[in-house]
């Protein structure tokens, strides 16, 4: 769970620092990029975020 933890710091610390967050947190316009998920992701990635929550949901 620490490594999770750690692994969302970082991420979330990269994302505030983006130059689109500081444009939003002044009022700037904002509009994401959205990637879809195609192929093998549709069968990947919905059991690796049901593992990912199961696995954290343990105290």
């Amino acid at each position: 769970m620490l490594l999770i933890a750690a692994i969302v710091f970082l991420l979330i610390g990269s994302y505030v620092s983006l130059r689109q967050y500081a444009m939003l947190s002044k009022g700037g316009s904002w509009s994401p990029r959205i990637r879809r998920v195609h192929g093998l992701g549709k069968v990947v990635v919905p059991p690796l975020i049901a593992l990912v929550v199961l696995i954290t949901s343990f105290p």
